[in-house]
């Protein structure tokens, strides 16, 4: 699964129950999330799409740097 999400660009999605309380009221609740996705946004992705550099790297050009 983790291969298709890199190679084809999709994103995995993950369904799960959770326990919650609110105003000491217990209450089960189905939550959806992103279970695997190919896209990183603590790291600038070379365009491979597989290695990437840490934000503020010298080979990133200027104009792709974070405001």
């Amino acid at each position: 699964m983790y291969k298709d999400v890199l190679f084809k660009q999709k994103i995995e999605h993950a369904t799960f129950n959770t326990i919650r309380s609110k105003t000491h009221q217990l209450y089960t609740r189905e939550q959806t999330k992103i279970g695997l996705s190919p896209y990183d946004d603590k790291r600038y992705v070379l365009e491979d799409g597989i290695h990437t550099l840490a934000y503020g790297h010298h080979r990133i050009p200027a104009s792709q740097t974070l405001l």
